[in-house]
């Protein structure tokens, strides 16, 4: 005899337990959190139960994990001389109708009960056939349309999921699968997976509505987050992606870890670890994190992705062909002890504006200079704390001065319309003012996002390159 393993009360589970009692299988069900004896087909990647909430384990020992094709396995065509509109129909219910169900618009919803009442129409007592028992394809469709029965979304066909529920084989069925949960405990498997599809689901501007892109600074994956990084990052973000939410806008929160870079390639010399791994180790800390002060992404994402290198490496073209790169020799200090030149962030020593002690070779974090390494007073290489020398190599800038008037309008325009904050339309003055400078957007590092560029395949964008 088969055995089903579900949690109680799951919908799709319903489909294979109304398909054996209509076709007189027998069927045993087993709740998933006591299928102990199936713990080692769990935990096997390769089989293809791994990881399932739902699969049907046959007496072989194989398993099936689709819902319909448990269905089709235990239930047949229910009529076999119907095959093609019961095929027509279960296609139909996992392309269009579980989707509409599980995470669709109200307007895809509409459209599926519609198709339903279309196929109802002329007094069909069900959608294939006309003889007394329901056909696979109505007890397939019912299971997935179960959950919202009594709802103003399905009251064009609430008599016939009123009749289907009355029938033998599915109040059979019903019972067998709710497993002594009571109706509320059972409507958790249907709701989990809503939430599940609804997340997956990608969000789309909606015309005529106010669509908003939220997002906050992406953590770097060098260390745990604390709760000055929560607060002062994403928990703004959060709060006001709930409350864009409960306004009714259609709102989409994005954020992930920034994973390139030289704080990467810090933290993996550090550890003893490989880039990968650290960015791995960290990614999935942030993440279980942010999931327990309950942060409400829609996507948490991760930097080094095919996606990002291609966006990374489009922005890279286009700036050259629109002549906003330029090529230079440039003195960078290089660390004998290892060989290689040191990127920016390699780099520590004095402020040569504020004397700041501890200044970064690309930033001062205490008066907000930007800086080349080489402009450091008493430079030292952050890995291994020896003293840098001076050597020629090349790299590729981005032409800000050629870009000067036509970021100066910009910011004359949107500093009052964007509502700026004090602090940024001072500082932002203050990089005007004292001229813009060609700016390095290449680094010497391993690890990050390659130069498109014959010459530097050494090297790595920058992200600020990436970010626009």
């Amino acid at each position: 005899m088969a055995t089903l393993v579900c949690r109680p009360g799951d919908p799709q589970a319903l489909k294979a337990a109304t398909a054996a009692a209509a076709a007189g299988a027998s069927l045993a069900v087993l709740p998933l959190a006591e299928a102990a004896q199936w713990k080692k087909l769990l935990a096997d990647s390769s089989n293809a139960a791994a990881g399932r909430q739902l699969f049907l384990v046959l007496p072989d020992g194989s398993a099936l994990t689709d819902p319909n094709a448990i269905a089709r396995y235990l239930g047949g065509a229910l009529p076999p001389q119907l095959n093609l509109a019961v095929e027509s129909w279960i296609e139909w219910e996992e392309a269009a109708l579980r989707p509409a169900v599980y995470g669709g618009s109200s307007d895809a919803l509409a459209a599926a009960v519609q198709r339903v009442k279309d196929g109802l129409a002329g007094g069909k007592r069900f959608l294939a056939g006309s003889g007394s028992q329901p056909s696979l394809a109505d007890l397939v469709v019912y299971a997935t349309l179960s959950p919202l029965a009594g709802s103003p979304s399905v009251a064009a066909v609430q008599p016939w999921l009123d009749a289907l529920a009355a029938e033998p084989a599915v109040v059979a069925a019903a019972e067998q699968v709710a497993l002594g949960a009571s109706a509320s405990d059972a409507a958790g498997a249907f709701l989990a997976d809503a939430d599940a599809a609804r997340a997956a689901a990608p969000k789309l501007p909606i015309p005529g509505q106010r669509n908003i892109l939220i997002t906050s600074a992406l953590p770097y994956v060098n260390n745990v987050p604390h709760l000055g990084n929560i607060i002062g990052c994403v928990l703004s973000a959060d709060v006001y992606a709930r409350f864009a939410r409960a306004r009714g806008y259609n709102v989409v929160y994005v954020c992930g870890t920034d994973e390139y870079g030289t704080a990467t390639e810090t933290k993996a010399l550090e550890e003893g670890l490989t880039c990968q791994q650290i960015c791995d180790k960290y990614h999935a800390i942030h993440k279980a994190i942010y999931e327990w002060f309950d942060i409400g992404f829609d996507k948490f994402g991760r930097t080094p992705t095919r996606a990002q290198t291609q966006i990374g490496q489009d922005i890279f073209r286009t700036l050259q062909q629109r002549g906003c790169l330029v090529e230079q020799t440039m003195e960078q200090l290089y660390s004998e002890p290892l060989g290689k030149f040191l990127a920016d962030r390699f780099v520590i020593g004095t402020c040569p504006k504020c004397k700041y002690e501890d200044a970064r070779g690309d930033q001062c974090d205490a008066c907000g200079s930007l800086l080349n390494p080489t402009e450091l007073i008493n430079p030292k290489c952050k890995l291994t704390g020896s003293t840098p020398v001076v050597k020629q190599t090349k790299h590729v800038f981005l032409d800000l001065p050629k870009l000067s008037d036509d970021l100066q309008a910009y910011i004359d325009r949107t500093s009052t319309l964007g509502g700026w904050s004090s602090n940024c339309v001072q500082v932002t003055k203050a990089w005007m003012e004292q001229g813009l400078k060609v700016r390095c957007i290449t680094r010497d590092l391993k690890w990050g996002t390659p130069v498109p560029l014959e010459g530097y395949e050494d090297k790595r964008l920058t992200g600020k390159a990436k970010s626009g």
